[in-house]
C-alpha cells in the first residue's frame, strides 16, 4: 500500500527470464510507484523479493487529463506442474484518471507477458 495521501501511479517488476535447462523462478518482486495528487509527495513500496532476476524498469500510467492511478491488477500464474513450477510470472494493471472522466485502460510492462501460466480475473 502507498503512504497516506499518495496513490499507486506505476510499478516495476523483478523477473528472472526463462532459462533453458535451468530452474525458472519468473516473478521475484513487485514495486509500486506512489505519488500525491499534486505530485509533491512520492515514494515506492516494494514487496519481498527473491534473489534472482532483474528489475525491468518503471511503467507509469500515462495521462494528460489530470492524475492517473492504478485501480486493479491481474496476476499471471502457472498452475502446479510435475516439473519446474514458477508460480507467479507477470502482472498487468488497469489505470484510470482520478476524476473518472476516462474509461480504465490496461497498463502492461514490456514484453507484456510472462513465459508460463494464465492471467486471473
Amino acid at each position: 500500500m502507498c503512504d497516506h495521501l499518495t496513490y499507486a501511479v506505476g510499478y516495476d517488476l523483478k523477473i528472472e527470464s526463462y532459462r533453458v535447462g535451468g530452474d525458472d523462478s519468473a516473478l521475484n518482486g513487485i514495486k509500486l510507484i506512489c505519488k500525491s495528487l499534486d505530485g509533491k509527495l512520492s515514494n515506492t513500496k516494494t514487496s519481498s523479493t527473491g534473489p534472482w532476476g532483474t528489475w525491468m524498469g518503471e511503467t507509469i500510467c500515462p495521462g494528460t487529463d489530470g492524475p492517473f492511478f492504478l485501480t486493479s491488477f491481474s496476476l499471471k500464474v502457472q498452475a502446479p506442474v510435475v516439473w519446474d513450477n514458477t508460480a507467479a510470472n507477470f502482472i498487468k494493471f488497469k489505470c484510470r484518471d482520478f476524476h473518472g472522466k476516462q474509461t480504465a485502460f490496461e497498463l502492461s510492462q514490456e514484453p507484456g507477458k510472462g513465459d508460463f501460466g494464465t492471467y486471473g480475473h
